[in-house]
């Protein structure tokens, strides 16, 4: 109960504009590792192999929010964890990568899962829309996820 009405929260403040981002410079790859690293045991435990696939030797420092950039990416990765393809049974994966490019680092959250038909593409960024759970059932989670993550990156 505290879970759902700490993401209700935190969107209805996103969507009011009462939160200001604080800019800092942030180790994006530090961000990833840890994110990933703390995702792990979740993918194991649904039989999805978390990888984190960067080249870069060195920090990768960007200008962000450094209190919603890793609820950003825990809730993208954590989404590829949770709609994994079960007939995958043994080959789910999803794979974080990092990439530096001339002028921005390029963060790719890659996954072998289920799936979303273009159709629904822009509503599962609105709160509690989950395509494929009409029974509501919490194990599936609460459908704030991705309107959090839009909310944060607009």
């Amino acid at each position: 109960m505290a879970r759902l009405f700490n993401a209700v929260l935190d969107l209805s403040k996103l969507e009011s504009g009462h939160v200001n981002p604080s800019y800092t410079s942030v180790d994006l790859s530090r961000v990833t590792e840890e994110t990933v690293a703390q995702l792990a045991s979740f993918a194991a435990s649904r039989g999805v192999v978390l990888r984190y696939a960067t080249a870069l030797q060195r920090p990768a420092w960007v200008r962000t929010d450094a209190d919603w950039i890793p609820r950003v990416l825990s809730n993208l990765i954590a989404n590829g964890i949770k709609y994994s393809d079960p007939s995958k049974s043994g080959r789910c994966a999803v794979i974080v990568g990092l990439v530096r490019m001339w002028n921005y680092v390029q963060l790719n959250v890659l996954d072998n899962g289920i799936g979303v038909a273009p159709e629904h593409w822009e509503a599962i960024f609105q709160p509690f829309v989950q395509i494929r759970n009409p029974e509501r059932e919490r194990g599936k989670g609460l459908g704030l996820g991705l309107s959090i993550v839009n909310a944060v990156m607009s």
